[in-house]
C-alpha cells in the first residue's frame, strides 16, 4: 500500500476534498463529522480489509497517521 494511493481513497470521500496531503488534519476538513468517520472505516475495510475500531481513529489526525495505523494492521 502506497500513501497517494491511500490519500486518494480518503479523498474520495469528500465531495470537495480539496488538496490533501500526508500533512492534512483530515478532522479540520469542513466537510468531517461522525458520518464521515463511518465512511472512513468502511472505505479502509473495502479496500484494504482491515477493520478499525473509532478509538484508534480517534487517536489519529492527519492523512499520514491515519496511513501508518492501517499500515500496522496489515
Amino acid at each position: 500500500m502506497e500513501i497517494n494511493d491511500f490519500i486518494e481513497k480518503i479523498a474520495s470521500q469528500f465531495e470537495n476534498p480539496g488538496k490533501l496531503s500526508p500533512d492534512t488534519y483530515y478532522r479540520d476538513h469542513e466537510e468531517w463529522c461522525s458520518l464521515m468517520a463511518l465512511q472512513f472505516l468502511a472505505v479502509i475495510y473495502k479496500k484494504y480489509r482491515i477493520r478499525l475500531k473509532a478509538d484508534e481513529m480517534r487517536k489519529t489526525n492527519t492523512v499520514e497517521e491515519l496511513y501508518l495505523l492501517v499500515k500496522s494492521k496489515q
